[in-house]
């Protein structure tokens, strides 16, 4: 494939522009790491890989993975070069090259700003590579020089400083609905893998993937042991860990807790925010953060109010020392 790259360096500046991408190298053994990229990021990209530029969209994050080698055909790719953790992660993110394209080599993960570029040409039945079919999203090459944003920051923090994550999927009888696995992963690569073996065992359902930090199992048994302490001495049966309705957004947190079930033992996990009812039929939210934790007699409102999220912050913000391990200790502000 010619390239439609061209040697365009950016206009001089003062300070060099900064280009933050992630390396994926293709050894699994080899960590993950942020590359700092300044002046020209062509010549860069293209060490880093190995050769000219391609990309592959992704269709629910805010990124591309650039390579040099992808493997079009429907034989099995060369495992001495073939980038496994990355084409787990292109084969969650976009459907259409599920099970059909292969990253070799080492890919980079930078932001979304690139132009439209006709697709790569992609395989016919046998194999053979056939032009006029081409499969919308697929790689293709990639911008010219100085088009380039960095890997979203949050993306950046999911793959390298997240020791715990959960997988989730949609299937196309739900499509608006997330399945979240009650299994804690000890990394991205682990939980995009048990993502791709389910869609492999049922793959006309299969449909949207995604992975979301979850809380390490010794941050949740410590909560579980804090709130049964109150729910048993009141009669009510305790919790388990896989009570814990996992959100990833506040917004997630304050829909579940508007919406979900009131009664004794409700619990929500936001990052390292748990909350847990303690009554059934009412509201009496036990809060727990760190070291921290606090009662609070209402959400709902809140909710409703729209300080919702001005609460779930001062609850994240309140230091350690502020407040007390006993579960009948403190009321944060609420109603």
């Amino acid at each position: 494939m010619k390239s439609a790259l061209h040697a365009v360096r950016p206009v001089s500046r003062p300070e060099p522009a900064r280009l933050h991408v992630v390396v994926i190298p293709h050894h699994t053994e080899t960590p993950v790491w942020v590359q700092q990229i300044t002046g020209d990021p062509q010549a860069a990209l293209e060490k880093l890989v190995g050769g000219p530029l391609q990309a592959t969209g992704l269709d629910d994050l805010p990124a591309v993975l650039l390579s040099s080698d992808i493997d079009v055909s429907r034989r099995g790719p060369a495992e001495d070069t073939h980038n496994v953790r990355a084409t787990l992660l292109a084969w969650a993110h976009h459907q259409q090259i599920r099970f059909r394209f292969h990253l070799h080599g080492t890919v980079v993960i930078v932001g979304t700003t690139l132009p439209d570029i006709d697709p790569a040409p992609v395989p016919a039945p046998g194999g053979v590579v056939r032009a006029t079919d081409p499969v919308p999203g697929s790689p293709r090459e990639a911008a010219p020089a100085g088009q380039y944003t960095s890997a979203p920051a949050q993306l950046i923090d999911l793959l390298l400083h997240t020791p715990w994550v959960r997988a989730e999927y949609t299937t196309r009888r739900r499509p608006g609905q997330w399945v979240r696995g009650r299994l804690v992963h000890p990394g991205w690569y682990e939980a995009y893998t048990s993502l791709i073996a389910q869609a492999f065992e049922w793959e006309r359902d299969a449909d949207r993937m995604r992975i979301a930090p979850a809380v390490a199992p010794e941050h949740a048994h410590r909560w579980v042991n804090t709130a049964n302490r109150v729910l048993h001495g009141r009669g009510a049966p305790g919790i388990t860990p896989e009570d814990i309705i996992p959100t990833t957004t506040v917004d997630e947190l304050a829909q579940a807790i508007a919406h979900g079930r009131l009664r004794a033992g409700t619990a929500v996990q936001y990052q390292d925010l748990c909350v847990v009812n303690l009554a059934d039929g009412r509201e009496e939210w036990m809060a727990m953060h760190q070291q921290v934790v606090l009662r609070i007699a209402e959400l709902r409102p809140s909710v409703a109010e729209g300080t919702f999220a001005h609460i779930v912050a001062v609850l994240m913000a309140t230091p350690p020392d502020s407040g007390s391990t006993d579960p009948t200790g403190p009321r944060a502000p609420g109603r």
